[in-house]
């Protein structure tokens, strides 16, 4: 009985790969035909399984064999992460501020300092960078400064020095540098340098045209990018409004950078969308995926 209903079976529907014809042949009966294959297409795919085929095989083990369902997340299902970095740090009043909002940020220090106390400061947080200043389009700074003429010696003597100074930072972001990022040239010298001294880069993106990026792929570095500045300009509710960008951005792309400054204003809108921000997680930039 069980083997006419295999039989049945398999000599009633459509099947690939599989024995047929599993009678015993009668006694004095040729058999006409042997077991039988039916060959899968090699190499074994959907991409190889013609319509038909594919429908027979899924209605075949969907049913006796159904697969085990699993759910991926998706970025609906999963907390969106926002990297919020606060530049212009030296001081250990801005550190105390910033402190008291509870929330998880990335502290940007400049590395020159007369009395150098952003060692000291820079060494109390989970994530620090180093802010460098780069040369701007319309803006003078009094810091040392590297411009789109400094050669790679002189890069790599600044960075050298950042790192003698800082050998427990491993990431940069610019200062200014609208000048200086929208020159391939001078991006590729100080890709090099920041490669050979251990250092990982987030451009600011003080300008549109900046070719950081596409300077690090073309060298085969990874950097990031920031998304949203939070207080170019200083009012409260402008910078509210920025926040809430930011939020939007990360759960719309899984993830953002967000940039901002030590500024009265900034701390207070950071206080009052304290409730928003639980919508995201605020996360150390190493946790944002690279572009």
């Amino acid at each position: 009985i069980a083997a006419a209903l295999l039989s049945y079976y398999f000599n009633s529907h459509k099947y690939i790969g599989i024995y047929q014809d599993f009678e015993k042949p009668q006694e004095g009966v040729k058999r006409t035909s042997s077991l039988k294959i039916i060959p899968l297409p090699h190499p074994v795919g959907e991409e190889n399984v013609t319509t038909d085929e594919r429908h027979v095989v899924k209605k075949r083990f969907s049913k006796k064999h159904p697969k085990e369902e699993t759910t991926k997340a998706t970025p609906s299902m999963t907390k969106a992460k926002l990297a919020i970095v606060i530049d212009d740090l030296g001081t250990p009043q801005d550190m105390q501020e910033l402190k008291k909002l509870s929330l998880t940020l990335n502290y940007a220090f400049f590395p020159y300092n007369p009395e150098m106390s952003t060692q000291s400061l820079s060494k109390s947080v989970s994530t620090p960078l180093i802010h460098l200043p780069l040369e701007a389009l319309n803006y003078k700074d009094e810091n040392p400064t590297l411009t789109i003429k400094s050669t790679q010696e002189e890069i790599n003597q600044t960075i050298g020095s950042i790192r003698h100074d800082f050998p427990h930072i491993s990431l940069i972001n610019n200062h200014t540098g609208s000048r200086f990022t929208e020159s391939c040239e001078a991006m590729e010298r100080l890709l090099i340098a920041l490669d050979h001294f251990g250092f990982e880069f987030l451009d600011s993106k003080t300008s549109t045209r900046s070719c950081a990026l596409k300077s690090a792929q073309g060298m085969g570095l990874k950097i990031w990018e920031r998304d949203v500045f939070l207080d170019h300009d200083p009012d409260v509710t402008v910078i509210k409004k920025q926040i809430l960008e930011a939020i939007a951005c990360a759960k719309e792309k899984g993830s953002c950078i967000a940039i901002g400054h030590p500024r009265p204003t900034t701390l207070q809108a950071l206080r009052e969308l304290h409730t928003q921000l639980q919508e995201v997680t605020l996360v150390q930039l190493r946790e944002i995926p690279h572009p």
